[in-house]
């Protein structure tokens, strides 16, 4: 994709009408209203209104697929024995608002998850704690992460991180979440490039609505 391309293309998206803007507010107020985890109920609607709305629900795993009372007698438990410290975790993050307190929290709740739908969910991992903190998590999918290196080698000719990029980005916290760390530095970048290039500042979501616009470009290439 050129630059052109980018200028004319999908930088414009930004502005257009959304029609998912209200689905997306209701999960943020969502989260915002009801952000600890200790009430069962609360629990269930975060996880899975999320979950299914982004395509990323938690019963995905093989294990789950035969109990209908899932979300009661799995989820509910696993994140409750886990909920202070989630709580702990986001209260950190929020108030340091660093990569080490961010990482360490999705690395967390990734092997939660992972005890609890028999995966690792990276995306669902990405999509929850973005709702409870917009401003701090990337949402990672299949479709964002094929699409952030078409935009960092639009921004700086590259698909990959230069050293000068790469210079005090944060490391793994396991490789549980390495994958999403990999993507979140790129997210980073392309952030911090679009600001300097375009003068524009980005919220992760919109970062989202931009690789996804690229995505579409690039899908009937990619069929053909």
């Amino acid at each position: 994709m050129k630059r052109k391309t980018f200028e004319q293309v999908v930088l414009p998206v930004l502005d257009e009408k959304r029609v998912w803007t209200l689905s997306d507010q209701v999960l943020y107020d969502l989260c915002k209203k009801h952000p600890k985890h200790v009430h069962d109920e609360e629990i269930i609607a975060k996880i899975f209104l999320i979950g299914r709305s982004y395509a990323a629900q938690i019963e995905r795993g093989e294990n789950t697929k035969k109990n209908p009372s899932f979300y009661e007698e799995v989820v509910v438990p696993g994140i409750l024995k886990a909920g202070n410290a989630i709580d702990d975790l986001i209260d950190t993050a929020q108030k340091e608002k660093n990569a080490q307190s961010i990482f360490e929290l999705y690395d967390f709740l990734v092997k939660q998850f992972k005890k609890i739908g028999d995966k690792k969910h990276i995306s669902l991992a990405s999509k929850y704690l973005h709702f409870h903190l917009p401003d701090l998590f990337y949402i990672y999918d299949s479709r964002a992460a094929s699409s952030i290196g078409t935009l960092l080698k639009i921004l700086s000719g590259k698909n990959r991180l230069s050293k000068k990029d790469a210079l005090n980005l944060q490391k793994p916290v396991s490789e549980d979440s390495e994958i999403y760390t990999n993507f979140y530095n790129k997210c980073r970048v392309c952030v911090e490039k679009i600001k300097e290039q375009y003068k524009r500042k980005i919220s992760p979501r919109e970062l989202d609505i931009l690789l996804l616009k690229i995505d579409a470009i690039n899908a009937p290439r990619q069929k053909a």
